[in-house]
């Protein structure tokens, strides 16, 4: 009887041993989140004019796990993509807000990470000096253009040229960064500049001219944004995962709506110190806003990324290319797409970028 009772309790303590460890297990008492640090001046550290600035300063994360004794914690990151993957790779971070090159960069390399949502990045422009005769793309040939190589300048503008029929070597291509290559486009010592949205200020001036941009070029060229989670943390904590991708998900339609515009600006340009005109001019700009925020990993996202998966390898930046589709964890967001009032927000789009009934999510 004494045996079958010591039997008992030893078997009632293993139970709790185990419900305890499971309890440990899945509970995260700290959400690190991280993303570049862009703010200007005296600012606090923010993403600059971004969903991860708006969702930190409105403390929409902490809202949603206030009951839940789940601390959010917010790394801002100066030098650039590469220290960010760092932090991933050392587990300094559950989540991080980055670009696709970067993210693609640091799967090549090690950071273990789970692609959740996508989106569409900044746009990148060709501009020429006021009086220059060039009016397109295929103008280039022969040309010099400033951009900086081994980025995703250097990518997309090859994507660029090839879509124009221009090789390589049809166009000289000069490693200046912004400030010594629009100087450099001035002084007419090089013919334009392949450069991001801090060229639209020296245009509004009427130093140079635009060209055209990745807008117009085709959605084969176009940036993606990316939202990642450590594998580890997304296998261990897929409950919490799942609403950290709710909560993105809403703040995505939020920011997008054109009746939130200024709140998203504003508050994000107090916060970071960055002037919000680029960011005003782009998001005027888009005439296809369902398009261009959407966050599904579909059928154009998914493609968007092998291709530039590809090209980062051509372009020496990663060594081996890897499987998008296997990467890409879309169940979070096609579940989140189940809240109240985000059900018809984001339609499917195929390979081409086109809305498709018949497009599938991996």
């Amino acid at each position: 009887m004494r045996f079958n009772k010591l039997v008992h309790t030893a078997a009632m303590i293993t139970a709790l041993g185990l419900e305890a460890a499971l309890a440990s297990a899945n509970a995260a008492t700290v959400i690190r989140i991280g993303a570049g640090n862009q703010s200007v001046g005296a600012a606090a550290p923010s993403a600059g004019i971004s969903q991860a600035t708006f969702t930190d300063a409105r403390k929409l994360l902490e809202q949603e796990f206030a009951k839940d004794d789940v601390k959010i914690e917010w790394k801002y990151f100066k030098g650039g993509n590469a220290v960010i993957n760092d932090a991933l790779v050392q587990k300094q971070l559950d989540f991080a807000f980055v670009g696709d090159l970067a993210a693609i960069n640091g799967q090549a390399n090690g950071s273990n990470t789970r692609l959740l949502a996508g989106g569409r990045g900044g746009l990148y422009y060709l501009a020429v000096a006021p009086d220059s005769a060039i009016s397109k793309i295929e103008d280039l040939k022969g040309k010099r253009v400033a951009l900086q190589k081994g980025t995703n300048l250097e990518v997309v503008f090859k994507k660029v040229l090839a879509n124009a029929s221009l090789k390589d070597g049809d166009v000289r291509l000069l490693n200046l960064e912004f400030n010594p290559g629009s100087a450099a486009v001035a002084s007419k010592e090089v013919d334009a500049i392949w450069t991001g949205g801090q060229i639209l200020p020296l245009r509004d001036k009427g130093s140079v001219k635009i060209v055209t941009s990745t807008k117009d070029l085709g959605k084969d060229v176009l940036n993606q944004a990316a939202f990642v989670g450590s594998a580890d943390f997304v296998a261990a904590h897929p409950d919490l995962t799942q609403r950290i991708v709710n909560v993105t998900v809403r703040t995505r339609q939020f920011i997008y709506r054109p009746e939130n515009r200024e709140a998203y600006l504003t508050e994000t340009a107090q916060r970071s110190g960055v002037d919000p005109t680029n960011q005003r001019n782009f998001l005027a700009s888009i005439s296809d806003l369902a398009f261009f925020s959407s966050p599904r990993l579909d059928e154009y996202t998914l493609a968007a990324f092998q291709s530039k998966v590809a090209r980062a390898k051509d372009a020496g930046i990663i060594n081996a290319t890897f499987d998008v589709k296997s990467w890409a964890e879309p169940r979070f967001v096609e579940e989140a797409l189940k809240q109240p009032g985000l059900q018809d927000v984001w339609a499917l789009y195929n390979a081409r970028g086109e809305p498709s009934k018949d497009a599938k999510i991996n």
